[in-house]
C-alpha cells in the first residue's frame, strides 16, 4: 500500500496496480534520446540493491519479488521526474535524465520512499539500494547508451553507501545551487577501470532517514 500511495503523489498520475504491472522501459518517452547514433550530454542513473546475490541465494523467490517490488517504485518516480528507463539490471535500473537537477531530486525521493517504507515492512523484506549519477555526453543508439561516461556513473554507483547517493563533482557542481544537499564526504577515489581519480561527492544513507528535515 505504502508504494502504491508514494506514486500516485503527482499531479496527473495513474494508480499502480502491484499486481499485474510489469517493470518495462522505457517508461516514458525524451524526443532527444530516441535517434539512432547520437552523442549528447545528459545525466545518467545506475542503481543496484546491496548483497543481492547473495539474498537470492538464500532466498531466490523472496528477494526476486523485493526487488521487482521496488523497481517498479523506482520506475515510476522515473518517469515522474522526466527520467527514461534504458534498461532493468536485474536487481537495478540505468536510467538516463535531461536535467541533472531532477536526476537528484529523483534519487533523493527515491531514498526517502525506500526508508519510509522500511519502516513498515519486516526486515527481511527490506532492500538497500546503492545510486550513481553521473554527466557526460554518451552515445544513444535506440533504447541502449554507451560511452565512459556510461562506465563511471557505474562506478559510482559501486561507491555509494546502501541507502545514499555517490554523485561526481560535474554533477555535483550543477545541482549544489539548485538543490539542498547533505555531503558526507567528498574526496577523490581511483575506480575500477577509469584511468584517471575522480573527484565525487557521497550523500549518506542518514540523510533519508524519516523525518530527517
Amino acid at each position: 500500500q505504502y508504494f502504491r500511495d508514494r506514486t500516485q503523489s503527482s499531479r496527473n498520475h495513474q494508480p499502480l496496480s502491484l499486481a499485474s504491472e510489469r517493470l518495462k522501459g522505457p517508461v516514458c518517452s525524451l524526443p532527444e534520446f530516441n535517434g539512432l547514433g547520437e552523442n549528447i550530454l545528459t545525466t545518467i542513473v545506475f542503481t543496484d540493491v546491496k548483497d543481492s546475490t547473495k539474498r537470492q541465494r538464500e532466498n531466490q523467490k523472496h528477494t526476486l519479488a523485493a526487488i521487482h517490488r521496488d523497481l517498479r517504485l523506482m520506475s515510476k518516480l522515473c518517469q515522474q521526474y522526466e527520467g527514461q528507463v534504458l534498461k532493468s539490471m536485474g536487481d537495478g535500473l540505468l536510467m538516463c535524465f535531461a536535467s541533472a537537477v531532477k536526476a537528484v531530486k529523483y534519487a533523493q525521493e527515491v531514498q526517502i520512499a525506500l526508508a519510509e517504507a522500511a519502516t513498515k515492512l519486516h526486515p527481511e523484506e527490506v532492500l538497500e539500494h546503492r545510486i550513481g549519477i553521473h554527466l557526460a555526453d554518451v552515445f544513444f543508439s535506440g533504447n541502449d547508451v554507451k560511452g565512459d561516461g556510461v562506465n563511471v556513473a557505474a562506478r559510482l554507483q559501486c561507491e555509494s553507501e546502501p541507502g545514499g547517493i555517490c554523485m561526481s563533482w560535474m554533477v555535483y557542481e550543477a545541482v549544489k545551487t539548485h538543490l539542498s544537499l547533505e555531503v558526507s564526504c567528498s574526496e577523490h577515489r581511483n575506480l575500477k577501470g577509469i584511468q584517471d581519480p575522480i573527484l565525487l561527492h557521497l550523500v549518506a544513507s542518514e540523510c533519508f532517514a524519516p523525518g530527517k528535515k
